[in-house]
C-alpha cells in the first residue's frame, strides 16, 4: 500500500490492499486501521452482508472509509477480534465503514460463528421486487441460522420444514434442533454429513475457500482449476456433469473475483478512504479530542444506522473513558453471567446504581444531555464518572463490582437444576422480563454483598417481587415501578428485601394491581358451567371486585411462564440450549395448544354445538377465542414432539388411550412412560384427567358433554397454576391470608 494522506485530506488504495492491512500480518501496515474506544461492535443482519458482496462483486462501489489519525499509545479496538489495547504504533480510527470492513472482511477469513457461502449455478427468484435485483447469490451462515436465510426474502427466516428435512440429512440420532447443528468455517470443506450448508443452493463454496483458490488477498489472481473447486463443494451438490463440464455462472464469478482482488490490470477498481485532519495544537488536542471524537461520531452515524438512546450512552462513556469497553466486555464475555445484559443495558445498570450510590435522583431513561453532564461533573465529591469506575473497573480477584454483583443475582435467581423442587427461574424467563425489575435487586445485593447467609435467606423475596411484576405489571411502567422499588430499597434498613413494602407502594401508586388469594382468585368459577363458556364479564369485570385486573393478567399471561412450571423437564428435554441475550437462538420449543386451536377456531365452517338456541351458539362462538387462548390450555413442549402429534386431539397428546409405547418415539425420547408423566410434563393435575379426557373428540364437534368437559377443564387448569405459583412464592406473606390448600 502507498503511503496515505500526504498533504492531502483524501487518498485512495485498492480494496484488497484495505483487506491486507486487517488480514497479513507480515503487512507493514498490519493494523494501520483500528476502532475507537467509542464504536459499537457489529450490527449488520445476513441480509446486509450478502447485498454488499453482490455489490462488491459486480463493481459496484460500496462508499469512502472515514478515518482519524491515532498516536501511538491510544486506546484502540482490534475490528477483527474485538480486542482492546493500546496502539503499538501511529495510524488511523476507523470512524465510518466498520460495518462494512466486517463483512469484508468474512469474505476473506470466516470465523467461529459466520462464514460467507456462493452459489456458482444461483437461480434468483424472489417474491419482492425490492430484492430481485441481485446477479450473485451470496449465503450467510451463522451459528444463529446454520442453514442461512429464506430463498425468497434474505430478511426471512427458513420455513420450520425446511430445517427438520435439511438437519434429517445430517444423519445425527436424535438432533431436532438448530442449536445442536454447526457451520464449517475450517480451511476445508469436510466431506462429511456433520456440517450445514446453505439450503436452497445448486452448487454453494464458502467464498472465502474460492477466494483463497484465486489468490487470496496477495493482489495476484490465479484461475483456478475446476478440478481443486470441486474439492470445495460439499459431495451432496455434484452432479456427475460437474465432473466435466463448469456450471455457466462460474465465470462471471471468477471475472468479479479477479476485479477484486487484482491489482496489476489497468482497470483495478478502488476505494476512497477519506482522512480528517484533527487540526489542533497538541494542548487543544488533549482537551478536546473526546468532544470533537464525540460530535463527529453522531454526524457521521446519522446518514446510516443513527446511534441514539442507551447506544448513545455507551459511546459517550466510551469517548470519555478508554477503560469502559474492556470491562464492560468482561461481563458480556462472561459464559456464566453474559447472557443477562447487554453491553448497553450493563451501561444503563451501573448508570442507575451510580445514581442511587451518589444520593442523586434516579432517571430510568436519561437523555443523553443528562448523561453527558453527569459524566461531565467535576465538582462533586464522589464524580458520576468516578462512581461508574468504582461499579466497573476490575478488582484483584479479576472482577468487577457490577460483575459480582450479577454474579450473585443469578445464583440466586436462576433455577438450579440439581434440585427438582427449586423455585428458581429458567434463564429464557428471566430474559422476557424487562431488565429495569432486576435494578433493584442489583441495589440490594450491592448494599449486602457480603452477607451470604442473608442473601440467600432473601431469595424467595426477591423472586417473589421478579414474578409478580412479570404477571401484573405492563411492561410500560417496568421503568416507573423499578424506580420506585429502587427508591425503597435505597431507604431500607432491615434485613430482607422489602418486596412487601415495594408491592404497598405500588398500590398506593396505582401502578401495581392487587394479588388476591387463591379463593379470591376462583371466586369467578364458583358457580357451575354451562358449557358455552364464561363471557369477559362474568371473569374479569365483577362489580365491587377488586382483583379484577390481576384475574385477566393471569388469564392472559405471557406464556414464557409455562417454561417456570415445566422448568425440570425444560432442563432435561433442551440439553445444551442456553437462551443467550435477546434469544439468539430460534426456540427449541413450541407453545402447544391442549386442546388444538383448529378443533375450536377454523376457517371454514363454525364448531358444531349441537344447539338450537342461537343466542347460546352466539355466546360459545364469542368466547371461544378467550378459552382455546388461556394460560389454562397452553403448554410448553419440544418443537420437534408437538409437530409428530400434528393436530390431533389431545387425548392422543396426552396418550389417553391405548398408547403404543413400545413404538412411541416422542414418549421414548422424552422420557415419559406413562399417562401420569405426560399429563405432569404438561402440567395438568393427575385428578383432572377424567375431565380433560370427556373433553376430547372430533374437529369441530361439540356436543355438550365435551363443552362442559373443556369448559371445566381449562378452568381448573387455571385456578391450579395459580394456586401453585401462589403458594411456592408465599404470596401470602402480602396479602396476610395464610391458605392451606
Amino acid at each position: 500500500m502507498n503511503d496515505l494522506f500526504n498533504n492531502k485530506d483524501a487518498d485512495f488504495c485498492s480494496l484488497i490492499e484495505y483487506v491486507d492491512t486487517f488480514l497479513n500480518v507480515k503487512n507493514k501496515y498490519f493494523n494501520l486501521f483500528q476502532l475507537p474506544p467509542i464504536q459499537r461492535n457489529s450490527i449488520w443482519n445476513a441480509a446486509q452482508i450478502e447485498r454488499l458482496w453482490d455489490s462488491i462483486l459486480r463493481g459496484y462501489p460500496i462508499g469512502s472509509f472515514l478515518v482519524s489519525p491515532r498516536q501511538k499509545g491510544n486506546s484502540t479496538r482490534d475490528l477483527y477480534t474485538g480486542i482492546q489495547t493500546e496502539s503499538g504504533n501511529d495510524g488511523y480510527f476507523l470512524l465510518d465503514g466498520q460495518q462494512r470492513t466486517r463483512a469484508l472482511l468474512l469474505g476473506f477469513k470466516p470465523n467461529e460463528n459466520v462464514r460467507i457461502w456462493i452459489d456458482l449455478n444461483p437461480n434468483l427468484t424472489f417474491n419482492d421486487i425490492e430484492y430481485n435485483d441481485r446477479k450473485f447469490l451470496v449465503r450467510v451462515l451463522t451459528n444463529y441460522q446454520p442453514w442461512g436465510m429464506s430463498d425468497k426474502n434474505p430478511l426471512e427466516k427458513l420455513t420450520e420444514n425446511q430445517k427438520y428435512n435439511a438437519r434429517k440429512k445430517l444423519n445425527v440420532d436424535k438432533l431436532h434442533y438448530d442449536y445442536e447443528v454447526k457451520i464449517n468455517s475450517g480451511n476445508s470443506i469436510e466431506q462429511n454429513n456433520n456440517y450445514s450448508w446453505p439450503l436452497n443452493a445448486e452448487l454453494p463454496v464458502p467464498l472465502d475457500l474460492l477466494i483463497n483458490l484465486c489468490g487470496g488477498y496477495s493482489g495476484k489472481f490465479n484461475h483456478p482449476e475446476w478440478k481443486d473447486v470441486l474439492n470445495i463443494i460439499p459431495n451432496r451438490h455434484i452432479e456427475p456433469s460437474l465432473l466435466i463440464q463448469e456450471p455457466p455462472n462460474y465465470g462471471v464469478i471468477l471475472e468479479g473475483i479477479r476485479q477484486l482482488i487484482e491489482t496489476t490490470s489497468n482497470s483495478i477498481r478502488t476505494r476512497s478512504i477519506v482522512l480528517l485532519y484533527q487540526n489542533l495544537s497538541k494542548n487543544e488536542q488533549q482537551e478536546n479530542v473526546q468532544d470533537d471524537m464525540e460530535v463527529l461520531f453522531r454526524r457521521i452515524n446519522a446518514g446510516g444506522t443513527v446511534l441514539q438512546g442507551e447506544e448513545m450512552a455507551y459511546s459517550l462513556l466510551k469517548s470519555t473513558w478508554d477503560g469502559a469497553y474492556e470491562m464492560v466486555s468482561s461481563i458480556v464475555q462472561n459464559k456464566s453471567i453474559g447472557y443477562l445484559l447487554s453491553s448497553t443495558e450493563i451501561v444503563m445498570t451501573a448508570t442507575r446504581l451510580a445514581r442511587c450510590i451518589q444520593n442523586k435522583n434516579d432517571l430510568p431513561n436519561p437523555s443523553i444531555g443528562y448523561f453527558r453532564k453527569w459524566i461531565g461533573e467535576k465538582d462533586e465529591e464522589i464524580t458520576f464518572l468516578n462512581t461508574m469506575k468504582n461499579l466497573l473497573s476490575v478488582g484483584d480477584n479479576n472482577k468487577s463490582k457490577l460483575h459480582e454483583i450479577i454474579s450473585i443475582f443469578c445464583d440466586l435467581v436462576v433455577y438450579r437444576d440439581i434440585n427438582t423442587e427449586d423455585i428458581g427461574l429458567p434463564k429464557k424467563l428471566l430474559l422476557s422480563m424487562k431488565h429495569a425489575s432486576y435494578i433493584p435487586v442489583f441495589m440490594w445485593i450491592y448494599k449486602n454483598e457480603y452477607n451470604k447467609e442473608m442473601l440467600e435467606n432473601n431469595r424467595k423475596n426477591i423472586l417473589r417481587y421478579l414474578v409478580y411484576c412479570f404477571i401484573a405489571i405492563d411492561k410500560k411502567h417496568m421503568d416507573n415501578v423499578s424506580k420506585i422499588a429502587l427508591e425503597l430499597v435505597k431507604e431500607n434498613k432491615h434485613e430482607f428485601f422489602p418486596d412487601n413494602q415495594i408491592y404497598n407502594k405500588l398500590l398506593e401508586k396505582e401502578f401495581a394491581v392487587q394479588i388476591p388469594n387463591t379463593l379470591e382468585f376462583s371466586k369467578p368459577f364458583d358457580t357451575p358451567v354451562d358449557g358455552f363458556l364464561r363471557h369477559w364479564d362474568n371473569m374479569f369485570n365483577i362489580p365491587d371486585d377488586p382483583y379484577n385486573s390481576f384475574r385477566y393478567k393471569f388469564w392472559t399471561v405471557s406464556k414464557e411462564l409455562l417454561l417456570w412450571f415445566q422448568r425440570d423437564y425444560a432442563s432435561k428435554w433442551f440439553k445444551g440450549y442456553d437462551p443467550a441475550s435477546n434469544d439468539a437462538f430460534d426456540t427449541p420449543y413450541d407453545w402447544d395448544h391442549i386442546l388444538p386451536y383448529s378443533h375450536l377456531i377454523t376457517s371454514g365452517a363454525s364448531p358444531q354445538t349441537h344447539c338450537i338456541d342461537e343466542d347460546l351458539n352466539n355466546k360459545f362462538y364469542r368466547n371461544r377465542h378467550l378459552y382455546v387462548n388461556s394460560i389454562g390450555n397452553f403448554r410448553m413442549w419440544p418443537f420437534w414432539a408437538n409437530r409428530s402429534d400434528n393436530n390431533q386431539c389431545h387425548i392422543y397428546k396426552l396418550r389417553m388411550e391405548e398408547p403404543n409405547w413400545e413404538n412411541d418415539l416422542v414418549a421414548k425420547e422424552l422420557d415419559l412412560s406413562n399417562v401420569e408423566e405426560f399429563m405432569k410434563a404438561s402440567v395438568i393435575p393427575s385428578s383432572d384427567a377424567q375431565i380433560w379426557y370427556d373433553a376430547g373428540g372430533e374437529v369441530r364437534n361439540w356436543p355438550e358433554s365435551r363443552r362442559i368437559a373443556w369448559q371445566n377443564a381449562v378452568e381448573k387448569r387455571v385456578i391450579f397454576l395459580y394456586q401453585f405459583i401462589y403458594n411456592t412464592f408465599d404470596f401470602s406473606m402480602w396479602t396476610n391470608k395464610k391458605e392451606n390448600i
